[in-house]
């Protein structure tokens, strides 16, 4: 039997303080050795313009491997929109043993990560987040980087209408209990930032050295692949960087592949990874003066330990639907 669990179903399973957590245990099986990551090398590939992607993850306390398949397209209003689902596979039988609906975990899984980086690398008064990035991954991440900071204020730069982000402004001043601003301004908005979050890769939000002030850390998820990037190379450069995978950032993480291919940094620059900063094997922020990057490459391995832990919940509760597979 197959559990298929549909986008409604994942919202009811998993909430944000247990993602964060489960998050946390998947770096730390990371930095272990305990995971395995598949090279993005072998299933990516483009079709007709648009990205079909797959990428494929596990560690050695769950008896599946997951992947996470995903098909990225822009709709009839220009906005980038993705689809997919995260196949976990049993090692015992080779059988599928559930199809979990993508978007959601993705969201939670880069929120997670931003806020964990957030919780070992910004400056320790960090009062000003900072968020540029659409709309849905805005409201994840506002969410999940107050969890570990005491803000002051979160701004989302966009260039919605004032009545859309406005909304969501209040939604999530609202739920965070943070006062949340909205601006067209970029450069305004990170002047002055504690922390900066990225998750879009549009030339005209690119984050530029020029702009960033000492003491800032900067979580960017959103350039996963060679030839995006959101980061210009003086940021990469002046930027003390912790990776989510080394080997696979080698290959996916677009701002420092671009700043290598530059020659203008190199891979011996890497501080280390996330998961280590959080074992204690490798520090985390060792000077006030220091600017930060946690440079997310879209290592799965969130996704699927996020991905098993519904599974586990949705047979608990009854919840998701049931199939054969011929």
């Amino acid at each position: 039997m197959t559990i298929i669990v549909d986008r409604e179903s994942v919202r009811r399973l998993l909430d944000l303080d247990d993602a964060l957590e489960l998050t946390r245990q998947a770096h730390i099986h990371s930095a272990r050795g305990e995971a395995f990551i598949g090279s993005a090398g072998q299933l990516g590939r483009r079709v007709d313009g648009r990205r079909l992607h797959g990428l494929s993850a596990t560690f050695s306390g769950i008896p599946v491997v997951g992947m996470h398949s995903s098909y990225a397209f822009t709709n009839d209003v220009g906005r980038l929109q993705t689809q997919g689902y995260i196949l976990l596979q049993n090692f015992s039988n080779g059988q599928l043993a559930a199809i979990v609906e993508a978007s959601l975990i993705s969201q939670l899984a880069k929120a997670c990560n931003a806020a964990l980086a957030s919780e070992y690398l910004m400056p320790a008064d960090a009062k000003v987040h900072t968020i540029i990035a659409d709309q849905v991954n805005a409201r994840q991440l506002a969410r999940a980087v107050a969890r570990v900071a005491k803000l002051e204020e979160c701004r989302l730069v966009s260039t919605d209408s004032a009545d859309e982000i406005g909304l969501l402004a209040d939604w999530i001043g609202k739920t965070s209990g943070v006062r949340t601003v909205h601006t067209a301004d970029m450069a305004g908005a990170v002047s002055d930032a504690d922390i900066i979050s990225l998750d879009g890769s549009s030339d005209d939000w690119m984050l530029k050295g020029t702009q960033l002030r000492p003491g800032t850390h900067i979580n960017s998820l959103g350039a996963t692949e060679a030839g995006v990037r959101e980061l210009d190379t003086f940021a990469v450069q002046r930027c003390m960087v912790v990776c989510d995978h080394a080997e696979h950032s080698r290959s996916c993480a677009g701002n420092l592949l671009a700043a290598v291919e530059e020659d203008k940094w190199q891979w011996e620059r890497m501080h280390g990874e996330l998961g280590q900063v959080i074992t204690g094997d490798v520090d985390g922020r060792t000077e006030a003066e220091q600017i930060t990057l946690y440079n997310g490459s879209g290592m799965p391995l969130s996704e699927v330990v996020l991905a098993w832990e519904v599974q586990l919940r949705a047979l608990e509760q009854g919840q998701g639907q049931q199939v054969t597979l011929g």
